[in-house]
């Protein structure tokens, strides 16, 4: 089998509408394979629900970190709990925002083939 390209989509534990869509390539175990990962997280800015777009830049197999879009210079980085990609899989998010930190806890909650 060959590495295919996915949308990974994950929602946010304590708020299901706030989620994250990464578009990546797997190989046959499920692994994350790519060196750089293109998505965008909806959060809530206060009541409204807004789209911040990113690139991954992987640091190990299971650690990521996010280089957000619009010049915002909050350190984030997306951990996986595994290196392959599964339903039902943790992946914890930690933001860094002038030395005050916060951890998000998400759930992979679908994965499709972009080819097919």
């Amino acid at each position: 089998m060959m590495n295919k390209a996915v949308e990974v989509d994950m929602t946010f534990e304590d708020d299901p509408s706030e989620t994250i869509r990464l578009i990546a390539v797997i190989d046959e175990h499920g692994d994350l394979t790519s060196e750089q990962v293109y998505g965008y997280a909806r959060d809530h800015a206060e009541e409204a629900l807004v789209t911040y777009p990113f690139v991954l830049d992987r640091q190990s197999d299971d650690h990521y970190q996010i280089q957000w879009g619009y010049g915002d210079c909050t350190q984030s980085a997306l951990n996986f709990s595994s290196p392959a990609v599964l339903l039902g899989q943790r992946v914890l998010r930690t933001d860094i925002y002038r030395h005050d930190s916060a951890q998000f806890a998400y759930e992979i909650v679908g994965i499709r083939d972009l080819v097919r």
